[in-house]
C-alpha cells in the first residue's frame, strides 16, 4: 500500500491493457483502485486517474454498462476537483463518450466528443496536438455510426493525413486513424480503397503487436468484410473463422467483440450457401448479446437483422418477416427512420413481405425504401444500386 507502489501498479495496468493483456489489466486495476481509495481517498488525483483507467478495463472485457456507470461518476468527480477544462477532466469526458458509443447512444457520444474537442483545443491550443486529433478521430467515427458516411469520410481522410504527418507510421494512434478510415471508406461504398487501407493496417498491427492483439483482431474483422464485398468468399471465411477462434481464445466466447466477429463470419457462410450454419452462429450471437449488452445495442440489432436474412435464405419467410419487422422497429428507435441501417432492414423486409404474399402490408411501411436509401447514401453507392436490382 505504499503510495509509490500503488502509482506504479496503475502504470503497469495501463501498459498491460495496451499490450492486449486485458484480463490481467482488469484484475490489477480493480484491486489497485480499492487500495487507492483506502490510502489516498476517493477524490485524490491518483485515485481519479485509476478510476479513468479502470473504466477502460471494464470496456475492454465487455462490461460496457459498468464502465459507463463508473465513468459517469469519474467525470463528476473530475469536474469537482479539477474543473471543466483540465487534461484529466477532458480525458474523463472522452471516456464517457466512448461508453456512449459502445452502449449505442451515438447522439450523446457525438455531442460529448464535440464538447471535449472544444475543451482540448482551448487547453492545448493546437489543432495537431495528439489529444485534439484523438477527439477529431472520435467525432469522425460518431458521424459514421450515425449514418453520415460522406461527412465522416471527408473528416477521417484529413485526420489520418495529419496523424501520419505528426507521428511515426506505426504509432498506435496513426494505425487507429487509418483503421477508422478504412471503415469509413467501406461505409461510403469505396470498397477497393477500403480494402487496400484495411489490409495495410492489419499487416502493421500484426507486425508490431502480434496476431492475437485486440487491435489486430479488429483490423482482421475489417478485412473479412472487405474480402466478402470483393467476392473472395473462401478467403473471407478462412480469415473470419481464424479471427473468431482468436477472439474466443483471447476474450472468451461471450465477449461482445467475439459475437460481433461471429456475425461477420455468419454473413460469409450464408453467401457460401451455408444458411443453416449462419443461422446457428447468428442465433448464438443474438442470444448472447441480449444478455451482455441488451436488445438495442448495435451489435444485437445487427445479429437480429442477419437472422431475418438467414431465415429468408432457408425459405421460412414467416419468421423472416417477423424478425425483420422487429429489426426495423428497433433500429428506428435506436437510430431513426432514415438511418441507412434502418432503411437497409426495411428494404429486406419489403422483399420478404412480397415474397410471402403480403404485398398489402408493404404499403403500410411508408415511401419506397429503395428510393429512400438511395437518397440517404447516394444513388451510386453499391448498396443502393444492389437494392435497385432487387438484392438484399
Amino acid at each position: 500500500n505504499d503510495q509509490h507502489v500503488l502509482v506504479m501498479r496503475r502504470e503497469l495496468g495501463v501498459v498491460l491493457r495496451l499490450l492486449g493483456e486485458l484480463s490481467a489489466a482488469y484484475e490489477l486495476n480493480r484491486e489497485t483502485l480499492e487500495r487507492m481509495r483506502a490510502v489516498f481517498g476517493p477524490e485524490h488525483e491518483e485515485t481519479l486517474r485509476i478510476i479513468n483507467s479502470h473504466g477502460g478495463d471494464l470496456r475492454a472485457v465487455g462490461k460496457f454498462d459498468e464502465a459507463k456507470e463508473l465513468d459517469e461518476i469519474s467525470l463528476e468527480l473530475h469536474r469537482q476537483v479539477f474543473g471543466e477544462l483540465e487534461h484529466w477532466t477532458l480525458m474523463a469526458a472522452n471516456n464517457v463518450a466512448l461508453d456512449c458509443r459502445v452502449t449505442g447512444d451515438y447522439h450523446r457520444a457525438l455531442e460529448m466528443d464535440r464538447k471535449t474537442l472544444e475543451g482540448r483545443l482551448h487547453f492545448y491550443g493546437r489543432a495537431d496536438n495528439h489529444w485534439v486529433l484523438f477527439s477529431r478521430n472520435q467525432i469522425a467515427r460518431d458521424l459514421r455510426e450515425l449514418g453520415e458516411y460522406a461527412e465522416s469520410l471527408a473528416l477521417q481522410r484529413v485526420i489520418a493525413a495529419e496523424y501520419e504527418a505528426a507521428l511515426d507510421a506505426d504509432h498506435p494512434n496513426v494505425l487507429r486513424a487509418v483503421k477508422n478510415l478504412s471503415v469509413s471508406l467501406r461505409k461510403a461504398g469505396l470498397y477497393r480503397e477500403a480494402r487496400q487501407k484495411a489490409e495495410g493496417v492489419r499487416k502493421q498491427y500484426k507486425e508490431r503487436f502480434g496476431a492475437d492483439h485486440i487491435d489486430t483482431l479488429a483490423a482482421s474483422c475489417n478485412v473479412v468484410n472487405d474480402l466478402r464485398l470483393a467476392g473472395e468468399l473462401e478467403e473471407a471465411r478462412r480469415l473470419g473463422e481464424d479471427t473468431l477462434a482468436r477472439y474466443r481464445r483471447m476474450l472468451g466466447a461471450k465477449h461482445p467483440f467475439s459475437y460481433g466477429c461471429a456475425i461477420n463470419v455468419a454473413v460469409v457462410l450464408r453467401r457460401l450457401g451455408m444458411a443453416a450454419k449462419a443461422k446457428e452462429l447468428d442465433e448464438q450471437a443474438h442470444t448472447g448479446l441480449v444478455e451482455t449488452v441488451g436488445p438495442d445495442n448495435l451489435y444485437t440489432l445487427t445479429a437480429l437483422a442477419n437472422l431475418a436474412t438467414d431465415w429468408a435464405a432457408l425459405g421460412d419467410l414467416s419468421t423472416a418477416c417477423r424478425l425483420g419487422e422487429e429489426a426495423v422497429g428497433r433500429f428506428t428507435d435506436a437510430f431513426d427512420a432514415d438511418h441507412p441501417y434502418t432503411l437497409e432492414c426495411l428494404v429486406n423486409l419489403t422483399m420478404d413481405l412480397r415474397a410471402a404474399g403480403h404485398g398489402e402490408r408493404v404499403a403500410g411501411l411508408g415511401d419506397d425504401p429503395v428510393h429512400r436509401l438511395a437518397c440517404r447514401i447516394g444513388a451510386q453507392h453499391p448498396i443502393a444500386m444492389a437494392a435497385v436490382q432487387g438484392e438484399r
